[in-house]
Parts: C-alpha cells; sequence; structure tokens
C-alpha cells in the first residue's frame, strides 16, 4: 500500500476504481505511474489517466527544414551534387532503363543517361532540353506529352536513341518511391491532423499526438489537452510545455510509422521527384514515408502512402481514417 502513499503525498487524490486498480499492477507499472503523476500532477488520479500513463509510445524528430538566410557558391554546389548523388542512386536501379552511360560516353544508338535539366523550350512540336551530368551535356528531344512536366533543375532520366549528338528522347523517368507493403503498427496509437481551427472555439476530437497546421490560438491546447503531444507546423523549432514547434517540412516517426509533414508543396510532385527546394534550400525526401499531412488539395492513398488533407483521426494499428464527422475510411 506505499504506493497509494506515495501518490497521494504528491498532493492527488485517488478515485476508488483507480484505487483497486493499483492493486493489480506489477512493480514496474506502479513506478511507471509515480513517476507520471509527479510529473503531471493530476488533480484526482482516476482509472483513464492510469491507461494513458502505462500506455508507452515513442516518437523521434528524423530532420527538419533548416532555413538558412544565405548561401555561398560552394554550399550550392555541394547542395547540388548532394541532390544529384542522391537522384542518381535511385533512377540507377530502375530496371525501366537498359545500357545506362554517363552523357561523355554516349555513342550512337539505344542509351539511357541520368541528368539535371538545365534549359527547356519548344522546338518544331516538341520539346528540346539541356540536361547535365558530372561529365558534360547533351541536347534531347521529347514530345510535349513527356516533357511537358519537366521544370528546370529537375534530375531525370531519359531513354532513346542518340544520334550525332542529339539524344531523341523515347521515355523520363523521375526516382519516384517504390511501391511497399503498408506500415503498421503494434501500438494503439491515434493521431490527431487538424487544420485551418481557430482553437478558441472548442473541438472535440481526440488523440496521443496531434499534427496541427494553418490553426489560430494554438496555446489554448496546453489547457486543453495537457497530456497530448502536439506539434505544430510553424516554420520554427522551439517547444514549449506539451506543445512542439516545427519547420516545414518536417519527418517525424511515430510508433514505428513514418510522417512527413509538408505543407505549401504538391505532396504528389514532391514525393515523384524525391526533393523539395524551399528558399533555395534542399530537402531530399530520402526516407519513404507511410503518411504525409498537407495543406494541398489532395486526399489519397499512393504507392501505400496515406495523404491526409483535412481535421481526422488516424488509428497507426490498421491505419483507419476516422474522419471528423465520424465516417471511417479504410
Amino acid at each position: 500500500m506505499n504506493h497509494i502513499k506515495d501518490i497521494m503525498n504528491l498532493g492527488v487524490l485517488i478515485d476508488p476504481v483507480a484505487n483497486t486498480r493499483l492493486n493489480t499492477l506489477n512493480e514496474n507499472e506502479i513506478k511507471r505511474i509515480i513517476d507520471k503523476t509527479r510529473e503531471e500532477r493530476p488533480l484526482i488520479l482516476t482509472s483513464d489517466i492510469i491507461d494513458i500513463f502505462l500506455k508507452i509510445s515513442n516518437f523521434n524528430i528524423i530532420k527538419s527544414h533548416k532555413k538558412q538566410l544565405r548561401i555561398s557558391m560552394q554550399e550550392l554546389t555541394d547542395m547540388l551534387n548532394k541532390r544529384y548523388d542522391f537522384i542518381q542512386s535511385i533512377l540507377i536501379r530502375k530496371v525501366e532503363l537498359s545500357n545506362i552511360v554517363s552523357i561523355n560516353k554516349c555513342t550512337n544508338g539505344k542509351v539511357s543517361i541520368i541528368g539535371m535539366v538545365k534549359r527547356k523550350e519548344p522546338s518544331s512540336g516538341n520539346i528540346l532540353i539541356e540536361i547535365e551530368d558530372k561529365t558534360g551535356s547533351l541536347k534531347a528531344i521529347i514530345s510535349n506529352d513527356i516533357g511537358d512536366k519537366i521544370v528546370l533543375d529537375d534530375t531525370i532520366a531519359i531513354s532513346g536513341s542518340y544520334n550525332n549528338k542529339l539524344l531523341f528522347g523515347e521515355k523520363v523517368l523521375y526516382p519516384d518511391v517504390p511501391l511497399r507493403n503498408v506500415s503498421y503498427s503494434d501500438s494503439d496509437t491515434k493521431i490527431a491532423f487538424i487544420i485551418n481551427h481557430d482553437f478558441s472555439k472548442d473541438i472535440h476530437i481526440e488523440g496521443d499526438y496531434f499534427f496541427v497546421g494553418n490553426c489560430d490560438n494554438v496555446e489554448k491546447l496546453k489547457d486543453t489537452h495537457p497530456r497530448t503531444k502536439i506539434f505544430i507546423l510553424a516554420n520554427q523549432d522551439r517547444i514549449d510545455g506539451n506543445l512542439q514547434y516545427i519547420s516545414n517540412p518536417t519527418y517525424i516517426e511515430i510508433d514505428s510509422v513514418t510522417f512527413l509533414l509538408m505543407f505549401d508543396n504538391d505532396p504528389l510532385l514532391a514525393i515523384k521527384k524525391r526533393f523539395l527546394n524551399i528558399n533555395k534550400i534542399d530537402f531530399l525526401i530520402d526516407t519513404v514515408p507511410d503518411v504525409i499531412f498537407t495543406n494541398k488539395d489532395v486526399n489519397t492513398n499512393y504507392k501505400s502512402i496515406t495523404i491526409l488533407n483535412d481535421t481526422c483521426v488516424l488509428e497507426l494499428k490498421n491505419r483507419n481514417v476516422i474522419k471528423f464527422n465520424q465516417e471511417t475510411i479504410e
């Protein structure tokens, strides 16, 4: 019964159901309850609070975009080389590509090359692009339907026929993400995504973690949800109690599920190209996310990636998405 006294000595009352529940817990569970009670100091320890305290969940911020006011020529060169090497390492494994050569090794016939687009212009009903790798550059002619979405600085692979210093492109490939099995968690953790809400007004939504974007009065969550870990997409990195402000974009892993919080950029385009350039600084999508939270008009599943753009709750154990109107979708 010493644990009852230890908890009450913290100035916390224990309701009768919780009292009975405490007597069924093992030594490690009791220690966790006492530690969490000392940390959070609830007015009354209830059975529901015991459930929350015993729930073990882990998160890890994998990486965030870092602002940089100035970038030197050397830093720019290093960044572009890093991007090229990363995307090349993905493209070179594509089974659709054959006879991959560097640009300076191109000879007449069927070839595939990987490079960065430096110029793009219309040409006799087609598109002419100039593409370069670390060994040189060449010009390629591709059809409008293939080349329409290509933009400068894209790193792509082109397959086609090379003749007289000109590549007639037949296929263009982006690095894209691979098709994978859906990742689940062993934990019954729930993640609440909340967007475009003013927290001066009540919102009846619960989760073990909140991801919050484009919301007002977020500081009120400290009072309304003091035991919930809350990540706020705010282009800054700081911690205020249970509120953690994070940069855009940010990778977070929670209970073996990887999240990419990414606002103001097309998520489908970003994961196909495998990088973003924000304020002239690259953010490589080097980890394939399981879930993307966005403010763009994209709400879908793409190659086992769940893309969410509305207020909802995600159950990690079964990857069910519970919309705010309580409709459940698989």
